[in-house]
C-alpha cells in the first residue's frame, strides 16, 4: 500500500489527511487515533482492530509512515514490532510479524523508526550489558532482517534517522549515551563519539521512554538528546564526518529530565517534553538554542512522556499517563496559541503520540 491516502483540498492544492494518535496503558484499547485538523482540532477516534486490542503491552513509540499509508507499534512484549496499514478509514488488518526476530531480544524495543523511503524499519532493543540498533527490509511486509549495527553500552533508549536517510543515532543508558552510524542498505561503521558527551542518561529501561528522546533537525541535520541530569539536553551539528562541536546549552533550560523532543519541520523549532513544570518547552533554533517561547498559558496538566509537532509546525501535542486530560494541544504562530479543545473521546493514560505525514 503506498502514495497519499485520505486526501482532502487545502489552499486549493490537494494535501494529505493529518492524524493524530497516542498509545496508552489501557488493556483492549492500546492505540486512540483520530482525524485532525489544524483549524478545527480533534475528529471522531477511530475504531481500533482485534490486532491492536489484543497487545499485551503498551507502546515505546507510535508512527505514521510520511505517506499515511502505515501506522507502526513497537513495545517490550510479544513480537515487539507492529504495522498496520492505514487510510482514512483508519486501521487495515496487521500485516505478519518478521520472519528474523529481534534478536538479541533482551527486555524488548525502546522506540522505532523509518527510513524516508519507507524501505526499511528500524529499532533498538533495550538489553544489558550491551544494545544493538537492529533493522529489516521492508516491501509490502518486514523482509530480510539487516545485521544489527555494533553494540552499544547499557540499556537502548531512543533511535532516529535523520531526513536524507543516511544517518542513524541511538540513544543509550552508558557513556557516550549518544552514538551514530552511517545507513546505506544496513548499518555503517559507528562513528566516533562527540568530544564533550552528555552530562546524564537518557531515560531507559523497565517503562522504557515512550517518547523520542533524540533526534535530528529536518532542514541542518543537527541533532539533540535529552536526558535526566541537568542541563537535561544537549545539541550537535552533524556532517558527514559525524558528531562536530557541541553546542551551547540554552540560556533557559528544561525544568527536570527531559523524555521527548522534536526539530519542527521548518528547521527553526525545537520542543521538549519534561517531567516538571511547565512540561513542555521550546526554543528558536538556529546553528543552536536561541531565545525559549513563553509558556503556553494553560499548561499541561501532567509531566510530558511524549511531544510532537504536526507536519506543518502549526500545531504542537504533549502527551502524559497520570492526570486527565492527559494530552494537550496547541495551535502555533509564532507561539503557543490557545489549547484545542479535548477530544470527546480522550486517550486514557496517553503514554507516545505522533502526528502523521512525517518522517519518523
Amino acid at each position: 500500500m503506498s502514495g497519499f491516502l485520505g486526501m482532502f483540498t487545502y489552499g486549493g492544492a490537494a494535501t494529505p489527511s493529518e492524524y493524530i494518535a497516542y498509545s496508552t496503558a489501557i488493556v483492549g484499547r492500546r492505540v486512540s487515533a483520530y482525524p485532525w485538523s489544524d483549524a478545527s482540532g480533534f475528529g471522531t477516534i477511530f475504531s481500533t482492530t482485534a490486532s491492536i486490542n489484543a497487545l499485551t503491552n503498551e507502546a515505546s513509540r507510535v508512527s505514521f509512515t510520511k505517506d499515511n499509508s502505515l501506522f507502526s507499534f513497537s513495545n517490550t512484549t510479544g513480537a515487539f514490532v507492529h504495522v498496520w496499514p492505514w487510510s482514512s478509514s483508519g486501521f487495515g488488518t496487521k500485516y505478519g510479524n518478521p520472519s528474523s526476530a529481534l534478536s538479541p531480544t533482551g527486555a524488548g524495543t525502546s522506540g522505532h523508526t523509518w527510513t524516508p523511503a519507507t524501505d526499511a524499519f528500524l529499532t533498538i532493543n533495550i538489553a544489558s550489558p550491551n544494545s544493538a540498533p537492529q533493522a529489516w527490509a521492508w516491501s509490502g511486509g518486514f523482509g530480510s532482517k539487516y545485521s544489527n549495527g555494533s553494540n552499544v553500552a547499557g540499556l537502548g533508549a531512543g533511535i532516529s534517522m535523520n531526513a536524507a536517510g543516511t544517518q542513524v543515532v541511538v540513544s543509550h543508558a552508558g557513556s557516550p549515551y549518544i552514538s551514530m552510524y552511517p545507513w546505506s542498505g544496513g548499518f555503517g561503521t559507528k562513528y566516533s563519539n562527540p568530544a564533550t558527551l552528555p552530562t546524564g542518561a537518557p531515560t531507559a529501561g523497565a517503562g522504557p521512554p515512550s517518547g523520542v528522546n533524540v533526534g535530528f533537525n529536518p532542514i541542518t541535520n543537527d541533532v539533540a538528546i535529552g536526558y535526566t541530569v541537568s542541563p537535561y539536553i544537549t545539541a550537535y551539528p552533524v556532517t558527514s564526518g559525524g558528531f562536530g562541536t557541541k553546542y551551547a546549552d540554552p540560556s533557559s533550560l528544561p525544568v527536570g529530565t527531559t523524555d521527548s523532543l522534536k526539530f519542527a519541520s521548518t528547521g527553526t523549532l525545537l520542543g521538549a517534553g519534561s517531567a516538571a513544570s511547565p512540561y513542555i518547552t521550546v526554543w528558536n533554533w538556529s546553528s543552536g538554542f536561541g531565545s525559549k517561547y513563553s509558556n503556553p498559558s494553560t499548561l499541561p496538566s501532567t509531566a510530558t512522556t511524549s511531544m510532537d509537532w504536526s507536519s506543518t509546525a502549526d500545531s504542537i501535542v504533549t502527551a502524559g499517563n497520570t492526570t486527565t486530560p492527559y494530552t494537550s494541544v496547541y495551535p502555533w504562530s509564532g507561539g503557543f496559541g490557545t489549547k484545542y479543545s479535548n477530544p470527546a473521546t480522550l486517550p486514557t493514560t496517553a503514554l507516545a503520540v505522533a502526528f502523521s505525514n512525517q518522517s519518523r
